[in-house]
């Protein structure tokens, strides 16, 4: 009864261009009557995607191909007709054009012996969100700079934080690319965990596993003695933020919110060979291992309503889907749809990149209660 369902959720949102196509993985069949299905995000890339496929009959082994329509884009707000999708391979149609945020726009598909079929939403915005980034060589260069640190954060706090622009409403989705590309951090996966200290952080997808970045010791040497003065730590002030599955879903903001993201990114590493030993002053030549962070990146999309609606609840299904939970089957009908004469979606989504810079944050000992972290051990003090 229902179509074979990929789990391409995930993989799909690491490629803006092909997020029209998540939702195909939880469209089940609607029964022995054939349906169009139609799906189609607009976004501000240059070529816009549409798919249209039948669903399978109850009584047939595969669904028919749909190769014949006519499918058209108008742009309401300026009253005016934007052009025909073509047929590229498969069920894949495309146009290109890049769409306009704020625009209200209307697709129509015509397909011989159905009644028109069609679809309207608007475009949404950008966002207004901007990213801080503070690092050590900057704190060298330019210490009074590091006054602009938020007080509620680690004193010699060394990361990215963002911060609202301007207040909002809708919705924001945040994932994690964790890439060790040298040219572009945008290229590789979707980090499986991000962190976030945002109140209105949507918890449809939290773990019970919260965040609790490894420690490590900051040595000094007195008189030859060593002492521990500190730990270093990757982004402290997130302590005890819950884990989200993948992307994070922000319900609305205000102008002047700040917050932190992070990510299990893989680590890299490096090996040094000469290192200064502070007790006998001299260079020692030795080999070890240590953890290089740098920047990765932080895609944020804002979506229409409809379009996050339908995003939400294909994850919440496909979930399901890996699940033993077998009444997941039966849910297509509570998958929202804009589509008259169909199902599926037309939505839209507005994507953009911000850096996230990784770095330990050193924590001295007078910041340890904060963090909860003991003075004697210098380790987490366990509850």
């Amino acid at each position: 009864m229902k179509r074979n369902l990929v789990p391409l959720f995930f993989k799909l949102l690491a490629a803006a261009s092909l997020l029209a196509s998540c939702v195909r993985d939880v469209i089940l069949d609607a029964g022995e009557a054939p349906q169009v299905v139609v799906e189609c995000v607009l976004n501000t890339g240059n070529v816009q995607e549409l798919y249209l496929n039948f669903t399978k009959g109850a009584t047939k082994e595969e669904a028919e191909p749909l190769t014949d329509a006519v499918a058209a884009l108008i742009d309401l707000t300026k009253s005016e007709m934007i052009g025909q999708f073509v047929r590229q391979e498969d069920d894949r149609w495309s146009l290109d054009y890049s769409a306009v945020p704020e625009h209200h726009y209307r697709l129509e598909v015509q397909i011989p012996d159905h009644d028109l079929i069609w679809a309207e939403d608007t475009m949404p915005k950008r966002i207004d969100v901007r990213a801080y980034t503070f690092t050590a060589t900057e704190r060298e260069k330019q210490p009074d700079r590091y006054l602009d640190i938020p007080e509620e954060y680690a004193y010699h706090f060394e990361a990215t934080y963002y911060e609202f622009g301007e207040d909002f409403s809708g919705s924001l989705w945040i994932y994690g690319i964790d890439s060790d590309h040298d040219m572009d951090r945008s290229k590789g996966q979707i980090a499986a965990e991000i962190y976030a200290d945002l109140p209105t952080a949507d918890n449809f997808n939290i773990s019970e596993k919260l965040y609790l970045p490894e420690l490590e010791i900051v040595d000094t040497y007195i008189d030859g003695e060593r002492k521990a003065n500190g730990v270093k730590v990757i982004y402290p002030d997130l302590i005890g933020s819950s884990m989200h599955d993948r992307f994070i879903r922000i319900n609305g903001g205000k102008a002047g919110d700040k917050f932190l993201l992070n990510c299990n990114f893989k680590q890299w590493w490096a090996r040094e060979d000469k290192w200064w030993n502070e007790p006998t002053w001299e260079w020692e030549e030795t080999y070890y291992e240590y953890r290089v962070y740098g920047s990765r990146c932080m895609n944020f999309m804002s979506l229409s309503d409809i379009y996050d609606q339908y995003l939400k609840m294909a994850y919440l299904v496909t979930e399901m889907k890996q699940s033993s939970d077998m009444s997941a089957i039966y849910l297509r009908d509570n998958l929202p749809s804009n589509i008259h004469g169909g199902i599926g979606v037309f939505g839209g989504k507005v994507e953009w990149f911000e850096k996230c810079y990784v770095a330990p944050t050193y924590v001295y000992t007078d910041e340890y209660p904060k963090y909860g972290i003991d003075e004697e051990t210098h380790k987490y003090i366990k509850d």
